[in-house]
């Protein structure tokens, strides 16, 4: 099985959206697409999740199962024409050209009607477009004083044009929303809902003034009978898009709430199983099944619980766990097939490079100590995952404090014979006095069996471990120290 480079995004099949649904999105996109064709528009759905949580796979599931039921669905990226200036020219061009995959050869009426559309799109861009704005100076002769009467003609003057063109823009926009509901008709005539769903995906992405500017022209100049929007959204992130352009006392969900008709809020989805099945998308499985270590196959069930630990509560995105889970799998694939695992190094030295990046550059160049990596990661869990999980919890902090053992031995800070880290010192204090650390017995235990056996393969190969990641890393020599 050969690794990608690059992450696949979870197909969706347009013949079954949910053949490969990990992240048990079935459920949801049924309710709402029943939701979608209850109503008759107009309307603005909000699909909100955060950053990361699959709303994209979402949406892309949503949009196939509408247009199987023969709804017209057209999809808009709205980071894609971020660089466009007016998002009324990106969403009228993307909208006319989905439409005309609806008109079919023979349907020379709907073809006609999107042609008007098309037209009447570019009289509204006309008349939004650059205001006749002239200076005043400009129009003041060179030569000759300047009276009263010149400056209030050409007041009048500026005053007029300015009227002019808001009436001109004016009919060209109520013009084109009859063209856009008469499109709508003919397109949906034939379809088991009478409505056209425009989507539109990663508005968050965009700078504040372009999201903002897009939503005020999805729901006014869009907003006629027959048209529903569903617009993916990180509500969070865009109320600091707002706040960005008007101010942070600015009300900001107040004024997003203008826009939005009904509110869809993503439930989190089964982040185990998405786990399971990313690990086995990205080959690791079929490495350790390869490897001459005895101990390779029986390392996927650690490795997998490791993993739902620290990726299985929403500490980081689903985007973000799969890029650690790939890159994890990248360092497998690197491995010759006579090598030993470098295992449970190579996942716990990752999970720290993904919570907390600044401080994973520190404790590898031995600026930071396996307590202050306990103290930072593992309080970042649930209460619930640190006694409920206790024996993986300290199967992680055995690692950690593992590979500060080895590392200090390199640089010749520790004796083979010692154990004596930070987080050693503070366990040992616990288990000979009477302070409480419901780790402590379990860790010295885990740390002296890692101590053990790791020996007789000449250790865990810490060093090797970080070299392996470091030379897979986009930003591989950029740490600075903080």
């Amino acid at each position: 099985m050969r690794a990608r480079v690059n992450p696949n995004d979870i197909e969706v099949p347009k013949s079954n959206p949910f053949q490969y649904d990990s992240l048990d999105r079935r459920e949801s996109v049924e309710i709402l697409a029943r939701l979608i064709g209850s109503v008759e528009g107009p309307g603005v759905f909000a699909i909100d999740a955060n950053w990361g949580n699959g709303k994209t796979t979402f949406l892309r599931m949503l949009h196939w199962r509408l247009a199987n039921d023969k709804t017209p669905v057209v999809s808009f990226n709205a980071w894609e024409s971020d660089y466009v200036s007016d998002p009324f020219t990106a969403i009228a061009t993307e909208l006319t050209d989905g439409l005309r995959e609806y008109a079919g050869e023979s349907d020379a009426s709907a073809k006609e009607k999107i042609d008007r559309g098309v037209e009447q799109a570019k009289a509204v861009i006309k008349s939004r477009g650059p205001a006749i704005l002239r200076s005043l100076v400009a129009e003041v002769p060179v030569l000759g004083k300047v009276t009263k009467e010149v400056v209030d003609g050409m007041v009048d003057s500026y005053v007029d044009d300015r009227v002019s063109a808001y009436r001109e823009a004016q009919k060209s926009v109520e013009e084109f929303k009859g063209v856009l509901e008469d499109m709508a008709r003919s397109i949906s005539a034939d379809s088991k809902h009478p409505l056209l769903v425009v989507m539109i995906d990663e508005l968050d992405r965009c700078r504040p003034s372009y999201a903002v500017e897009l939503l005020e022209v999805a729901k006014h100049l869009f907003s006629v009978d027959g048209v529903v929007f569903v617009i993916a959204v990180n509500r969070a992130e865009l109320v600091h898009s707002v706040q960005a352009l008007y101010g942070s006392g600015f009300d900001a969900r107040g004024y997003l709430g203008r826009f939005f008709d009904v509110d869809f809020r993503l439930p989190d989805p089964d982040r185990s199983r998405f786990i399971r099945e990313t690990i086995q998308a990205v080959g690791i499985r079929a490495y350790l099944d390869r490897t001459p270590d005895p101990d390779g196959s029986s390392q996927l069930s650690s490795l997998e619980s490791l993993l739902n630990i620290f990726f299985g509560e929403p500490l980081v995105s689903l985007r973000t766990a799969a890029r650690a889970i790939h890159h994890l799998g990248l360092v497998y694939a690197g491995l010759a097939d006579d090598r030993f695992v470098l295992g449970r190094t190579t996942a716990v030295l990752v999970i720290l490079r993904t919570l907390d990046r600044e401080l994973y550059c520190r404790f590898v160049d031995g600026r930071a100590s396996d307590a202050d990596v306990v103290d930072s990661v593992v309080e970042k869990l649930s209460e619930n995952v640190r006694i409920g999980h206790k024996s993986e919890v300290a199967d992680f902090v055995a690692w950690v404090v593992a590979s500060q053992m080895e590392r200090d031995r390199a640089d010749g800070l520790m004796s083979d014979a010692s154990s004596d880290t930070p987080l050693m010192q503070r366990y040992m204090a616990v288990v000979t006095g009477t302070e409480d650390d419901p780790l402590a017995n379990q860790v010295l235990e885990f740390v002296r069996m890692i101590d053990r056996e790791s020996r007789s393969r000449g250790g865990i190969r810490f060093e090797e471990t970080v070299k392996r990641i470091e030379l897979l890393s986009p930003d591989l020599g950029e740490r600075s120290d903080p």
